[in-house]
């Protein structure tokens, strides 16, 4: 496996090799990076775990699923996690109702690629968000990356009102920066390092910069009312997003509920989101990655429950491919309520 810096090189390897990508989003993917995989003669087909089967390197246990069939075509699996994320701090009256820390493993065909750690504090008025991660086992030996990256804001009805996204991505080749400053869901600041290119893509607009979320608040998914948030109103929804250089949606639509235990932490119900990309502008639509993204439609999102909050955040990400199948699972998923505390302040 290697990591292509270059989107030239990338569409050189989808047409002669086959891709995995994933783009900024959710699951967390929040990385573009694009990696290629040796051509395989003979292809099989891959399913989800069985019942009651854990995967060979620790993970998450699924009690009861079903089988998921192989992609057509290479699934986006975004390079593990390089992903983001790193340290929240809130403000000084800020009132903890959760504290969740959660690390992930990436594998294809139940080998590892890429690891990371995401940290999440929920209080009534604010929350933040961080996270770190790298590549990982034998794909070391071929490629490098790691990124980290946070957000942090002000909550307003429970939906983010404020956010400050900030991101670095670092590949073989090249590092990337992202800034974001989003309030009442529209975009008033926002800088990326390279720039991205302008020619062959759908042109951005001031209206592609409103109504959306940074990559990684809109993975913080709210269900509203007073019922059990582990349920089909979970994923009967649109994650609008603006990552610096792409405007696109995360469209989910229910599947079906799901038994899971973490190896650390949470054992419980998720519900399980069919997951849709939807690119609006900023790509270049004659790309063969992003063709056969938006074709795509056996990825999937399980979400489980922040305790002593309504928001759920994914806990796996199973996205088949013809090489095998690819996981972003929790192996730890540790979430602590908090009792509502002002910070006393000093004399």
């Amino acid at each position: 496996m290697r990591c292509l810096a270059r989107e030239e090189d990338a569409d050189r390897v989808v047409r002669r090799e086959g891709i995995a990508t994933v783009p900024l989003e959710n699951i967390p993917l929040w990385s573009t990076c694009i990696c290629s995989f040796p051509r395989r003669r003979e292809s099989r087909k891959d399913s989800c775990l069985a019942p009651g089967s854990r995967p060979s390197r620790g993970g998450t246990q699924v009690e009861s699923g079903s089988q998921i069939k192989s992609a057509p075509a290479c699934r986006g699996f975004q390079l593990g996690v390089p992903a983001l994320i790193a340290i929240l701090v809130t403000g000084p009256h800020a009132q903890a109702q959760a504290l969740l820390n959660a690390e992930y493993l990436a594998t294809l065909s139940g080998i590892p690629i890429g690891k990371g750690r995401v940290t999440v504090d929920i209080s009534d008025d604010r929350y933040s968000m961080a996270a770190s991660g790298a590549t990982a086992g034998l794909m070391r030996l071929f490629s490098s990356g790691h990124g980290s990256g946070s957000v942090q804001g002000a909550l307003a009805g429970g939906t983010a009102a404020t956010a400050h996204f900030n991101a670095r991505i670092t590949s073989a080749k090249k590092i990337e920066e992202y800034r974001l400053t989003i309030a009442g869901g529209e975009v008033t600041d926002f800088s990326v390092t390279p720039p991205p290119p302008q020619s062959d893509r759908v042109p951005l607009n001031d209206a592609h910069r409103r109504g959306v979320n940074d990559p990684m608040s809109a993975t913080l998914i709210r269900v509203p009312g007073n019922g059990n948030p582990v349920g089909p109103e979970a994923c009967r929804r649109t994650l609008s997003v603006f990552d610096g250089r792409m405007r696109y949606d995360v469209q989910l639509a229910y599947k079906r509920s799901e038994m899971i235990h973490a190896a650390h932490g949470y054992s419980g119900p998720a519900v399980v989101c069919m997951v849709t990309f939807v690119p609006i502008a900023g790509h270049n639509p004659e790309r063969p990655a992003v063709r056969y993204l938006i074709r795509l439609r056996d990825m999937e999102a399980w979400l489980a429950p922040i305790v002593g909050t309504r928001v759920m955040v994914p806990v796996r990400i199973v996205i088949p491919t013809p090489f095998g199948l690819g996981l972003m699972q929790a192996v730890k998923f540790d979430a602590v309520a908090q009792q509502a505390a002002t910070r006393a302040k000093a004399p």
